[in-house]
């Protein structure tokens, strides 16, 4: 009797002791979540999030030469049905995050609403520049949207990778034509 006691005993612990190590390799290991949706412009990519760490919409601009982070400058606009606002410029080291909460945003999302009842997708306009030395590259990106997840604070991730592929190089002469063709073909 007392040896199938031990025995039990036994084989309670290793039972224990297996299950904890299965539980600790799962809590250690990382969940990559999937997009729901990817796009990709010249010199960028897009990638739409069901989930935000901040319980809210952001964009996630991501800057990199080759494959390393660099500095790099965002002017964010957005674009109502008749006029075009300046949402921001931000500056960052590989990293920058942008909350979609602010004031403007939400009215600018609330007039797409209004107007066209969710029937369009607008988008934000991002001119990501990158400086090395004395030469610029900037990559201008077109960012479409749901005005409801800003509307309701939909816990949405839009993220922007850029630098991975070949940028312009834009100079001084650089022509407003250039650019919105770039704009256009996106």
């Amino acid at each position: 009797m007392v040896g199938r006691v031990r025995v039990a005993f036994a084989v309670v612990v290793l039972a224990l002791a297996v299950s904890s190590i299965i539980i600790l390799a799962l809590s250690s290991t990382q969940v990559t979540p999937k997009p729901f949706l990817t796009r990709r412009g010249f010199g960028y990519e897009l990638s739409y999030f069901n989930v935000s760490t901040l319980n809210h919409p952001v964009v996630i601009f991501r800057g990199f030469m080759g494959s390393a982070p660099v500095p790099f400058t965002i002017s964010l606009f957005a674009i109502t049905p008749r006029h075009m606002y300046t949402i921001g410029y931000y500056s960052g080291y590989g990293l920058v995050t942008v909350n979609l909460t602010g004031s403007l945003i939400r009215y600018i999302a609330g007039r797409w609403v209004s107007e066209f009842n969710g029937a369009f997708s607008p988008s934000l306009i991002a001119f990501i520049t990158y400086g090395e030395g004395n030469r610029t590259w900037t990559v201008i990106a077109t960012i479409p949207y749901n005005p409801g997840w800003v509307i309701n604070q939909k816990p949405v991730e839009i993220t922007v990778t850029s630098g991975n592929r070949k940028l312009y190089r834009i100079s001084p002469k650089a022509s407003l034509i250039f650019i919105l063709l770039r704009i256009a073909e996106v």
